[in-house]
């Protein structure tokens, strides 16, 4: 998933150059975003390298499934559709604007085999909830490989990677989401009984997870 910097800045002529500068630097915005996603994929737009002092954000059309916290937002979808994300700042007598746009990808990720032996995938496929769609496997499927995705540059510590995942979980299977929590229950208590130590571990096992998923 390739991502793009925006930045913005406010440009003025006639002012004095060291007023020109401070101006700029109080509401510079630069935003990190993928350029596209998949249905299920958790999304981060990430704008903390801004040096402005307030942030809003506003994604047309409206959705429950973005959620800011701070200079980062997070966005999943269930279908497949565009998206125009506005990240404004002010430093209380200027406000400046980025537009973000986020378009779904018109490619399919080709999935990695799990070992056909492997004891873990025996589980994930014994777990299948009965008349299951691959669709919304595929879907789960996203959401654990995207959060492990991001997790090197997204989380401070693993509680927030759990709550990520749960959050983008639940919007990746969306209407489906009951059929799947008795195999979210039981793959909950396997995490107990083999906690992952650290980001790191755990984004090896959400691959290893969505790597499953997408075998079935």
């Amino acid at each position: 998933m390739k991502t793009k910097i925006v930045t913005a800045s406010v440009l003025a002529l006639l002012i004095p150059l060291a007023v020109f500068l401070s101006w700029k630097k109080a509401i510079d915005i630069q935003v990190t975003a993928p350029e596209t996603y998949s249905v299920g994929e958790l999304v981060v737009l990430d704008a903390s390298k801004s040096t402005v002092k307030d942030l809003s954000w506003v994604i047309f059309p409206e959705t429950a499934d973005f959620k800011v916290d701070g200079r980062r937002a997070y966005f999943s979808s269930k279908t497949a559709q565009t998206y125009t994300v506005i990240i404004s700042g002010t430093n209380g007598k200027t406000v400046e604007s980025v537009v973000v746009t986020l378009k779904t990808s018109t490619l399919t990720p080709t999935p990695t085999p799990a070992p056909p032996n492997d004891p873990f995938n025996s589980k994930i496929k014994s777990w299948l909830p009965d008349g299951y769609t691959k669709a919304a496997a595929y879907r789960l499927s996203q959401s654990f490989r995207s959060v492990a995705a991001i997790s090197k540059n997204s989380f401070n510590d693993l509680e927030a990677m759990l709550l990520a995942t749960a959050y983008s979980n639940r919007v990746a299977l969306g209407d489906d989401l009951s059929q799947w929590e008795p195999f979210l229950d039981k793959l909950s208590k396997e995490l107990e009984n083999d906690p992952p130590i650290s980001i790191v571990t755990c984004a090896e096992k959400w691959v290893q997870i969505a790597n499953a998923l997408e075998i079935q």
